[in-house]
């Protein structure tokens, strides 16, 4: 019996997605046929495990299989945690990893997290279109030439681009545009994040300039990097007589993580286009 039980769970390992879960289903099935017409019934513990192993079998065609680029990282070991709750996760990584790269994966999966560094996430794009599978990107550092790549991948597969997956930054953009809008002011944004941070200003303190330049305004931004600080950033807006402070700190990478699980899910039924978190909050 479990002869039958490995070599089905090798199938469904080994294959790739161009054969159906459907047609993967039916194989099993008949395996699991001929093993009990081979026991003839004659145990009930035959047919015990033969019910178990078809709950394995809908367990795997039904979780979503996503690949984790960047897995072990600080945000990577954060977001695999999370979604392996209710996901299978393959852990893409240099360190420690199930696999060192997409390519050495047995089996593609249903879609990929990419939160390594901006010239990997462009590796993962490429892997991505040619497979046509979503991915999300999560990672900041993107020139402008990775950019227009990732604009073009985006006409193939769908991708959701996130230099910050957590809510409240997205609602900090928001209030920034609103008080941009309305308060004749000199705007300046001010960022921290730990020590090992290669890129300055963050991608998030870009996004937020960006929104303010869409209110016909202009701002200046500074940068400081040290210690284990995940992320702050702190809009000001200097009045005649008064200044105006909003900030967003976050205390840990659940934050981020939690964002990107919601993109998972926004992005398994997602059609090919470049998506990001307004379009996560317009669909809740």
């Amino acid at each position: 019996m479990e002869k039958y039980m490995k070599i089905s769970r090798l199938i469904l390992e080994k294959s790739h997605t161009f054969v159906s879960h459907f047609k993967v289903l039916l194989l099993s099935l008949a395996i699991l046929l001929c093993v009990l017409i081979y026991q003839k019934c004659r145990a009930k513990s035959t047919i015990l495990i033969c019910l178990a192993h078809l709950g394995y079998i809908f367990s795997y065609i039904t979780n979503m299989k996503i690949a984790v680029v960047g897995a072990c990282g600080r945000l990577g070991s954060e977001v695999c945690k999370m979604l392996e709750t209710d996901n299978i996760v393959v852990k893409i990584d240099l360190c420690h990893g199930d696999f060192e790269s997409l390519q050495q994966m047995p089996a593609l999966p249903d879609i990929i997290v990419d939160v390594s560094c901006a010239a990997n996430s462009i590796k993962s794009c490429e892997f991505a279109a040619e497979r046509h599978i979503p991915i999300i990107i999560a990672c900041t550092g993107h020139n402008d030439e990775e950019k227009q790549k990732i604009c073009d991948f985006s006409a193939k597969i769908p991708i959701f681009l996130a230099y910050n997956t957590s809510l409240g930054v997205q609602i900090l953009k928001q209030a920034a545009k609103l008080i941009a809008e309305k308060y004749d002011c000199d705007i300046h944004i001010h960022e921290v994040h730990h020590i090992n941070k290669k890129d300055a200003p963050s991608g998030t303190a870009k996004e937020i300039e960006r929104v303010i330049s869409s209110c016909g305004k202009t701002s200046t931004i500074t940068s400081a990097r040290g210690g284990s600080v995940v992320g702050e950033h702190t809009i000001s807006f200097f009045g005649r007589g008064e200044t105006l402070e909003i900030k967003h700190t976050a205390l840990s990478r659940e934050a981020f993580a939690s964002g990107i699980k919601a993109a998972v899910n926004f992005m398994s039924s997602a059609p090919n286009g470049l998506y990001n978190m307004q379009n996560l909050q317009k669909k809740e």
